[in-house]
């Protein structure tokens, strides 16, 4: 079927199973499942349906993107979040029209600047995986220019992860770490909003998941927080973790993350995804956790 009997529309609750299908076809390296797809689509916390384009050859889905922006992001910019097509229907234009479509939507809210998959609170990748090499010459092709990388880790979660004494010497100092309940979230986010604004969707996506610790200093309250399960559920996904930097002395950071690993484990999974890393020493040496996948980073002037 030809470019001309396509139809280009915006994506619509019914297309959820043939979306499904067109991710497992091209999302090769990335879990698939209805609700994965629901959460990075109709989830996302700035879901614009304006923003998603749908190529349908007769009753088939056979194209799909997807831009979001965040408008308490500053500077403000548009981000491509997810972005497929049909292996039987590459080399067709479709990419490109998809493309154009999302790009002429921003311009119209007047961004200039576009990036790739790297989606904050809530994205499926963050950046591009070199070994989806067509599509890194596709948006290469059309201006993206790379910026970065970075890193998921993996973490065996058959070993031991014992919190009892390190909770114990947090005690002594006035240290509590607990399972955060509704009654703390209020105070969370403030202090979330002083400090990882940007954090504050996935602590409360954790929260919802019941996998979110808190540590709490008498005489200051919250000072940091260990979450899981705050994106890309049922994959075993953990994180963000932080902690106040005043009060990292105490090594608060490493029980956190301990207490999500063992929840975790308890949860069934047999790995941790430890996505979009900075400190890869701490992690190795907290439980031999090992790079698994690495992503390119990539913007674009419009």
């Amino acid at each position: 079927m030809g470019k001309g009997d396509l139809l280009y529309r915006h994506l619509e609750p019914g297309d959820m199973l043939a979306l499904r299908k067109l991710f497992e076809l091209t999302y090769i390296y990335e879990p698939v499942s209805s609700e994965i797809i629901h959460e990075k689509t109709f989830q996302d916390p700035f879901f614009d349906a304006s923003l998603t384009v749908i190529a349908v050859s007769g009753k088939q889905v056979v194209g799909f993107a997807m831009g979001v922006t965040r408008p308490d992001y500053k500077p403000e910019k548009g981000w491509l979040k997810l972005m497929a097509v049909h292996p039987e229907f590459q080399g067709q234009g479709i990419g490109k029209t998809l493309l154009g479509r999302i790009e002429t939507a921003f311009q119209q809210r007047n961004l200039t600047v576009m990036s790739l998959f790297d989606t904050p609170y809530n994205y499926y990748t963050p950046g591009l995986d070199p070994r989806y090499t067509r599509a890194l010459v596709f948006f290469q092709d059309r201006g993206f220019k790379r910026t970065g990388e970075t890193e998921n880790l993996i973490c065996s979660l058959d070993q031991d992860f014992e919190t009892a004494p390190d909770e114990a010497r947090l005690q002594e100092q006035g240290i509590e770490i607990l399972p955060a309940t509704e009654r703390h979230l209020a105070e969370l986010n403030k202090w979330l909003e002083t400090i990882w604004p940007a954090w504050i969707y996935e602590a409360t996506a954790a929260w919802q998941q019941n996998l979110l610790y808190l540590a709490i200093k008498d005489g200051s309250g919250v000072i940091g927080f260990g979450a899981g399960e705050g994106n890309n559920v049922g994959t075993g996904w953990f994180g963000p973790v932080g902690v106040d930097p005043q009060f990292r002395q105490y090594k608060i950071g490493k029980v956190l993350s301990l207490k999500v690993l063992h929840d975790l484990k308890k949860r069934g999974f047999a790995m941790a995804i430890i996505p979009w890393v900075g400190p890869i020493p701490f992690y190795q040496r907290l439980c031999k956790a090992m790079v698994e996948r690495v992503f390119w980073r990539f913007e674009k002037q419009l």
